[in-house]
């Protein structure tokens, strides 16, 4: 999230004077920089808070998919290790 707002602040306020096109975010950055805060400030938040919503969701979704795969598959990740005394996966069958 840091990192995708700080990156898409300056564009924001070279292409789009600021806004990043999602409505209450706008309206959050119209209001701090009638309110005499700096734009690019104003341009922050506004572009943090929808990205804060946005990758909140993304990662839930992400673990929830995560753990809704069988455990053959879990192995594939690195997160996911056998502590030793669980049986190894038979091979899948070949088709």
């Amino acid at each position: 999230m840091l990192a995708a707002s700080i990156l898409s602040t300056p564009i924001n306020i070279g292409l789009y004077g600021g806004g990043s096109g999602v409505g209450y975010a706008d309206a959050m950055y119209a209001g701090l920089v009638k309110a005499g805060w700096p734009t690019w400030l104003a341009a922050y938040l506004d572009e943090a808070s929808g990205d804060i919503p946005d990758k909140f969701i993304t990662v839930v979704v992400a673990t929830l998919i995560y753990f809704g795969l069988p455990n053959r598959y879990r192995a594939l990740f690195s997160m996911w290790r056998r502590t030793g005394d669980e049986k190894v996966p038979a091979p899948a069958a070949s088709v």
